[in-house]
């Protein structure tokens, strides 16, 4: 066995097949003809529907040449590299290693993200009002777990750097908008000059610097928390990664003041404190005597709180 090579790439009768899941994801890596995909496909197929009586989802399963197209598997872009590269043993004997497998950013499905959840309009960075009444460190802090986010997530792909310059200046415009808009100021401008390149001023926390640095294959597992070198947070990823529901409160892992709750957790404010009324609801009752203009609140003691409210206001009227 030790006499045989495991591979010769020059062999056109070379066949492998890698398979890999997470969760209700999974990818097939064939390393054949096309016929040799569809016939496993197929098996596949009869497999699922006879001994486990799932049926395969025609229009997520594709058959993609590695050649031509990119596979997208948990949000990654899968195809092979266009450059071959050569090993030189000790005998001066040149290996020439065929065209390996990149993992990248798909870039786009980026954008589209952004532009969903209100960082961009279509390639112009937009100020997130949603997170404008927080404080400035809290806005700041908000906008880097973003950033901080998707490298820590993408920390393998092989285009990163281009990842993180387009990240660090769409969210960095987008967050110097939101403070300009909230302390009245002009232009972005002025509130460089009014607090420095980083945003800090006299404050506790900055905009971070960008992070360039390519690790191929460097995946962000819950094993590697361990390492005091790792900014990965304790639960593998942050979990602010498309900022569909982070807010103040869960990104310093707070709980709601009402029922407990840490699941999707947002802060509930109010302009004065002379609005509360401790006789109309309970968390009214937990802001005057805490004389706080902002309580954390879970999703739904949030939403039963303002269909209350306006319950009340509407009898009231």
């Amino acid at each position: 066995m030790l006499a045989v090579p495991s591979k010769d790439p020059m062999d056109s009768n070379f066949k492998k097949l890698v398979y890999v899941r997470y969760a209700d994801d999974w990818i097939i890596g064939v390393r054949g003809s096309l016929e040799d995909s569809k016939t496993i496909l197929e098996q596949l197929r009869d497999f699922l529907r006879n001994n486990l009586k799932l049926t395969l989802s025609e229009k997520k399963t594709l058959i993609t040449n590695a050649r031509q197209g990119r596979a997208i598997f948990l949000g990654t872009s899968i195809g092979r590299g266009l450059h071959q590269t050569f090993n030189h043993s000790l005998g001066s004997f040149a290996r020439r290693n065929n065209r390996e497998v990149r993992l990248e950013v798909p870039l786009n499905r980026i954008h589209k993200k952004l532009n969903d959840v209100g960082f961009l309009k279509d390639r112009t960075p937009i100020p997130r009002f949603l997170w404008l009444h927080n404080t400035k460190d809290q806005i700041i802090s908000l906008y880097n777990s973003v950033y901080r986010g998707y490298l820590n997530y993408y920390s393998f792909a092989m285009n990163k750097n281009q990842l993180s310059s387009y990240l660090h200046f769409t969210l960095k415009t987008s967050c110097a908008k939101l403070l300009a808009a909230k302390f009245t100021l002009k232009s972005q401008n002025k509130l460089y000059q009014e607090f420095g390149k980083d945003l800090k001023g006299k404050d506790k926390i900055g905009f971070i610097d960008a992070d360039y640095g390519l690790a191929p294959w460097d995946f962000k597992t819950p094993a590697d928390t361990r390492s005091p070198k790792n900014k990965v947070s304790e639960s593998g990823i942050i979990n602010t990664l498309y900022a569909e529901t982070i807010s103040v409160a869960s990104l310093y892992n707070l709980e709601c003041a009402k029922c407990g709750s840490k699941h999707r957790v947002e802060m509930h404010h109010v302009k004065y404190l002379k609005d509360l009324n401790p006789k109309l609801s309970k968390i009214d009752t937990l802001m005057a005597k805490r004389r706080r203009k902002q309580i954390p609140l879970c999703r739904k003691c949030h939403l039963t709180h303002h269909g209350s409210s306006e319950g009340a206001e509407n009898h009231k009227l």
